[in-house]
């Protein structure tokens, strides 16, 4: 079964798929994808394949493989065309792809490394393997784990918390806050509307403008801050999903906060209130009439801990194929 690929960019390349190869079980070939890599412009600068599975031919050449042409090395597009290729075999539930690369190819072998690899071994090659024919005799053989970036978003689901207490005066990098704000550019939108937009803060007279009309003050010591605006946009008909929109790019950027190892709290409903927090925080930060200031997220290093709510059991809330029978949202 082959996925599709249409979704394969990261704003600066793209894989265009080429072709698709079943397995070959009598010359223990896999299941294959071919790519062109390519600029999101359409030009066409190099290739790749992912080979789906694992064996002992796949131990020696890979589960990838990639070529950019001459003129277009040295932008670290085989490394980013690497990173997609992982989104692809997460799909096919692959735990870990190997990438190897000859001992005497120091640039792959940069690749490697900048996608994330972990180096095995350098091994020798078999002499009834393909590449033993073309003149081979070793290769360093690279692991990529697939399963430690999943973990790591469950993770930052289940450890997300709210935060409303003090935080350490540390800075945010801008860094770090261009990558909350992707996270959240980067959530779903209904009818692709895109009507959800960003403005951080981190300049320290601008938060004190911005504390100083947020009454009863909120995080009100964090070195900076995140405020989530939308615009009434119609997707069709008379529907608008700019609320859906907004609240998946902030869920977004609360799991990016948690990843990140810095604490924050959604508020929405104390600027929105009857009295129009959030239009005066508009005001400050010279947001135009058309965009509504909806939500807060104070960004930092807590001070303290977060307090655990108290959640109710996966039974009382969750049950597969019916609601219970009984009518007790406690029964399995």
């Amino acid at each position: 079964m082959f996925y599709p690929t249409d979704d394969l960019t990261n704003g600066e390349i793209l894989l265009r798929l080429a072709r698709t190869a079943e397995a070959m079980p009598e010359k223990r070939w896999l299941p294959a994808y071919y790519f062109d890599i390519c600029l999101t412009d359409g030009t066409k600068i190099g290739a790749c394949d992912l080979r789906i599975g694992h064996n002992d031919k796949t131990y020696i050449g890979g589960n990838i493989g990639y070529a950019i042409a001459e003129q277009y090395r040295g932008h670290r597009y085989a490394a980013q065309a690497c990173r997609l290729l992982f989104r692809l075999a997460a799909r096919h539930r692959m735990e870990y792809l190997i990438i190897t690369c000859d001992p005497a190819n120091t640039a792959s072998a940069l690749t490697c490394q900048i996608a994330g690899g972990q180096y095995v071994e350098t091994a020798s090659i078999p002499e009834d393997n393909e590449m033993y024919a073309e003149g081979k005799r070793e290769v360093m053989i690279y692991r990529f784990d697939l399963t430690e970036g999943r973990e790591r978003v469950l993770s930052a689901i289940m450890n997300r918390r709210s935060y409303r207490g003090k935080f350490l005066p540390t800075p945010v990098p801008r860094e770090d806050l261009r990558r909350i704000m992707e996270a959240g550019l980067a959530a779903p939108s209904g009818c692709n509307r895109q009507t959800t937009s960003l403005i951080a803060v981190d300049d320290p007279e601008t938060l004190k403008r911005l504390h100083a009309v947020i009454r009863p003050p909120v995080g009100e010591t964090a070195p900076a801050a995140i405020c989530v605006l939308t615009r009434r946009i119609i997707a069709y008909r008379d529907r608008c999903f700019a609320v859906q929109d907004y609240a998946a790019a902030i869920e977004n950027m609360l799991l990016a906060i948690t990843a990140l190892g810095y604490e924050s709290c959604w508020y929405e409903g104390h600027i929105t209130d009857t009295d129009r927090i959030g239009e005066q925080m508009a005001r400050i930060l010279g947001v135009p009439e058309e965009y509504e200031l909806v939500c807060f997220l104070p960004v930092g290093i807590a001070e303290g801990r977060p307090v655990e709510p108290r959640k109710k059991t996966f039974e009382e809330r969750a049950w597969f194929n019916a609601f219970p029978a009984s009518g007790n949202a406690a029964d399995p």
